[in-house]
């Protein structure tokens, strides 16, 4: 699993994958979002020849988040 930022200059302060039951849950918090994007999160399965993109998610307000994977 790729967490991707689409991204100039920003600063991750934690990331975070643990399994929650048979999904996987994705967190991070980041201290400035000022030139970031958005956040793009890709999978690449053993099997896979490329990267899958899986979400986008637009920037935030407070830089913390989360996502959970349920299609494993």
């Amino acid at each position: 699993m790729v967490l991707a930022f689409t991204s100039f200059q920003f600063q991750v302060n934690s990331f975070l994958a643990v399994y929650q039951g048979s999904d996987i849950r994705l967190e991070w918090k980041v201290a400035d979002e000022t030139e970031l994007l958005n956040y793009e999160i890709s999978r690449k399965k053993e099997s896979d020849a490329y990267f899958n993109k899986l979400t986008e998610m637009s920037k935030g307000i407070g830089g913390n988040f989360n996502w959970i994977d349920d299609n494993l």
